[in-house]
């Protein structure tokens, strides 16, 4: 059976967000709660390469995307 590429995508973004909880988000963000500062490194890795909203969105779309697909096509 061919693999479904939009499963292949949200087991990917899964086990990416693994990797960025490993990488001490939770601590992080447990200290901005508590007001303590973070490094600026930190703050940007929180930003950019940790916040994975935007793949969420796109694997949102894309599953809806799925559902409407006519069947044939």
């Amino acid at each position: 059976m061919t693999p479904n590429p939009l499963n292949t995508l949200k087991k990917g973004l899964a086990n990416f967000s693994k990797q960025i909880k490993k990488r001490l988000k939770d601590e992080l963000k447990a200290k901005l709660l508590r007001n303590e500062t973070i490094s600026s490194a930190d703050e940007e890795w929180l930003d950019h390469e940790a916040n994975t909203v935007d793949e969420q969105c796109i694997l949102d779309d894309l599953e809806a995307a799925s559902e409407n697909k006519p069947n044939g096509h």
